[in-house]
């Protein structure tokens, strides 16, 4: 389906010397030792990454018991292809069963095993393939859907590993492609993509959740219409129990836990919310109060400083007594400034009166704005604003 690339490593050129199972270990005739029985019972639990509530149940059992553990263990690794195999399945022929192996094996969360696929460049791999999907390089539209289910899945268990999240976020301009992805139609490539965001939201392993929170804002503002966003939200109407609206919900709540740690973007991730009418969803999900309370209260801080009151904005003097006023919150000279931006739209003479450049000049540093509002500004500025440059030098 895809263009096979070649590379230098042996993986990819042939299947010579690959190891075929996972067995870290030989059942011996006899059975070993107590100490040696515990010592590979408690390697197995620890690669099996058990937390302590399942751990001490296991932990109670007689060396006999623990000893049969350890035999049916390595049966299993028996017939558990190695990460390596099931790499060089997957390049040289994509199928559906191959993700759907994949994402098994990743969903058990063996350390070994997770860390070995991460060694040989399985991540990577993965979010290339998506990234693939979402271009359409697939034609059969069937395989295609089913493609990008499989895939989903396989990337969201490797962000349940901890390695595997700190993997997949160094490649934060994957994030496009994964929110590309969903489909109204279908639940599971929301329920998955979903997932794997809040990952990046929630995580402590993740290292800037804010660079990802602004990615995923922008992505939605610029590549998803509006109505698809909407018949997302709605569905948390239809049907509030189901796995996907939790999804949702969760998302939205990582989503506002990040802009209320970064005032740089906050604001317009309330406004935005707004336009999308999320409150009037979430309003009718009776499981959602305090996200709706968190989300109302900010709407009426926003209001309180800006108020939608009438002034004459052709009037020069009336427009910087408005705007000084507002600029006397310090969380909101960005808004201040792209009040004024707007303005500019109906009399560009606005920015090119003295008193309204020597007031931005003091009130607005714009050394400190951030990166992805700088650019903004230098947009703006080629176009026509340059009565700005004197403040960005």
């Amino acid at each position: 389906m895809f263009k096979k690339k070649r590379s230098s490593k042996k993986l990819d050129e042939n299947e010579e010397g690959l190891k075929e199972t996972m067995v870290l270990y030989t059942i011996p005739k006899q059975m070993p030792s107590e100490e040696e029985v515990l010592s590979i019972f408690h390697n197995i639990l620890n690669d099996l990454d058990m937390d302590k509530s399942k751990r001490i149940p296991l932990e109670a059992w007689s060396s006999i018991e623990k000893w049969n553990f350890i035999k049916l263990q390595i049966e299993q690794d028996k017939t558990t292809p190695t990460p390596d195999k099931v790499l060089f399945n997957l390049k040289n022929n994509l199928t559906l069963q191959e993700l759907e192996t994949l994402a098994l094996h990743l969903s058990r969360l063996r350390i070994s095993w997770c860390t070995r696929f991460i060694e040989i460049g399985g991540p990577k791999f993965l979010l290339t393939l998506l990234a693939r999907l979402d271009n359409d390089i697939i034609v059969d539209e069937i395989v295609d859907d089913q493609l990008i289910i499989n895939c989903l899945h396989c990337l969201k268990n490797l962000c349940n590993y901890t390695n595997g999240l700190r993997e997949v976020s160094q490649y934060p301009h994957f994030i496009p492609n994964i929110i590309n992805l969903m489909d109204p139609n279908q639940d599971t490539t929301i329920e998955y993509s979903l997932q794997i965001l809040c990952s990046f939201l929630f995580s402590d392993y993740v290292q800037d959740s804010h660079l990802a929170c602004e990615s995923i804002s922008r992505t939605i503002g610029k590549s998803l219409k509006f109505k698809t966003w909407i018949a997302l939200y709605s569905g948390i109407h239809r049907n509030p129990q189901s796995s996907v609206s939790s999804v949702i919900c969760s998302f939205l709540s990582g989503m506002w836990m990040a802009m209320f740690d970064d005032e740089d973007i906050r604001w317009e991730h309330v406004l935005r919310y707004k336009k999308f009418k999320i409150i009037n969803e979430l309003r009718k999900n009776s499981l959602q109060h305090e996200l709706v309370k968190s989300l109302e209260l900010e709407m009426k801080y926003l209001q309180l400083v800006f108020p939608q009151k009438l002034f004459n904005m052709f009037d020069n003097n009336e427009v910087i007594t408005t705007l000084s006023a507002a600029c006397q919150h310090p969380n909101i000279p960005h808004s201040v400034l792209l009040m004024c931006i707007e303005l500019s739209q109906h009399d560009e003479k606005l920015f090119n009166n003295l008193m309204l450049y020597s007031h931005f000049k003091n009130c607005v540093p714009l050394k400190k704005v951030c990166p992805t509002f700088r650019k903004v500004i230098f947009f703006l500025m080629s176009e026509k604003l340059s009565i700005f440059t004197p403040l960005l030098f």
